[in-house]
């Protein structure tokens, strides 16, 4: 084995080195072991740095992507909570016109109409017109005064009418006397229906009381 001893040497790949040894074996040039190790460990390092600034590169895109992507879902979101507001605003002005609605239809109603409670006749709801049907001022007054369990004129009539409703779910042109507030009596036709889960009864009523007497007279 030949050894060389050399102070500056072109290899055929161009590079210079500094205080080498080769080793000629068989015609072919070793380079030491301390400088390869050296020499590898640069490149190991080269290659170590040049993986890590490929790796922060893929890490500030990805932390750029999920942040364009948080803003879209912010975006979304403000959008999706625009749209429910808007919609939310636009259901409450259905509701709140349909109720005008309602009331106009209940108030200004040619026909009493009224909502008592099954187990007493109190009067839970009522339009104007059958308040002044009974003599009352105003539907308030009605409301917390009337009840129509004691102001059927003919004992057991009101008995007979929830016997009827109940079984058949309503009545039709259901005839009665009743008291008015001054305790002068009048006819009333009413048809109603029955609401056993809510615990009241709904329905219009007609003063028949003219109506009536013109056939009593026919009669006689």
């Amino acid at each position: 084995m030949v050894v060389l001893f050399f102070r500056k040497k072109k290899l055929q790949n161009k590079k210079r080195v500094t205080g080498l040894i080769i080793y000629k074996t068989n015609n072919h040039y070793e380079i030491n072991s301390n400088y390869s190790v050296k020499l590898q460990e640069k490149v190991n390092l080269t290659n170590k740095g040049k993986v890590m600034e490929s790796h922060e590169k893929e890490s500030k895109t990805l932390r750029l992507e999920i942040e364009q992507l948080r803003k879209e879902n912010k975006a979304q979101e403000i959008q999706i909570q625009a749209i429910e507001d808007s919609c939310k605003v636009q259901v409450d002005e259905a509701i709140k016109e349909s109720r005008e609605t309602y009331l106009n239809l209940f108030q200004n109603a040619q026909v009493g109409l009224f909502r008592t409670r099954i187990t007493d006749g109190k009067i839970l709801e009522a339009n104007h017109q059958i308040a002044k049907m009974f003599g009352y001022d105003s539907r308030d007054s009605f409301i917390q005064e009337y009840k129509t369990e004691g102001n059927y004129v003919d004992k057991g009539t009101r008995k007979k009418m929830t016997a009827e409703i109940s079984k058949n779910g309503s009545i039709q042109n259901f005839r009665a006397r009743f008291y008015k507030k001054d305790k002068t009596i009048f006819w009333a036709a009413y048809s109603a229906k029955i609401y056993p889960e809510k615990g009241w009864i709904e329905g219009i009523v007609e003063d028949i009381t003219q109506q009536v007497t013109i056939q009593q007279e026919l009669i006689q």
